[in-house]
């Protein structure tokens, strides 16, 4: 009785938090209609920054592109701001979020960069993708 009753709080607890991290989808017809920029590319360096206000970490993903299916890039490389990364000794995880890794090759949806970071002017060939993971 004690291990069935375990179970079934375990369960209602674990789906309660599951459903805390929840994304909405989008179909792609509407992640394309929101890209300005829809490009292949290989992700080749990272580097963490704080943002202006120093209270969230952002990661500058540099990307070698292959091929632009909408837009026009401005350079071979440019620069993908995804959320979460690691400064010195402070690190931020965000999760659901886009995640990318040195060496991962991928077709990416963006949108203009909106991010101010630490140290750094707004640059021209900076962006963000387009709904978050499922860009």
């Amino acid at each position: 009785m004690k291990k069935t009753l375990l179970f079934l709080l375990l369960n209602v607890f674990a789906t309660y938090l599951f459903a805390q991290c929840s994304i909405e989808p989008f179909s792609l017809q509407k992640r394309v209609d929101m890209s300005q920029l829809i490009v292949e590319g290989k992700v080749i360096n990272k580097k963490s920054l704080w943002n202006k206000e120093q209270n969230f970490i952002y990661t500058i993903n540099s990307v070698e592109l292959y091929k632009s299916f909408k837009g026009n890039a401005p350079a071979k490389v440019i620069e993908v701001i995804t959320e979460g990364g690691q400064v010195d000794l402070s690190r931020i995880a965000a999760s659901p979020t886009l995640e990318l890794g040195i060496g991962e090759v991928g077709v990416f949806l963006l949108a203009e960069n909106k991010i101010e970071l630490l140290g750094e002017s707004q640059v021209v060939n900076r962006y963000m993708g387009v709904a978050s993971v499922q860009s």
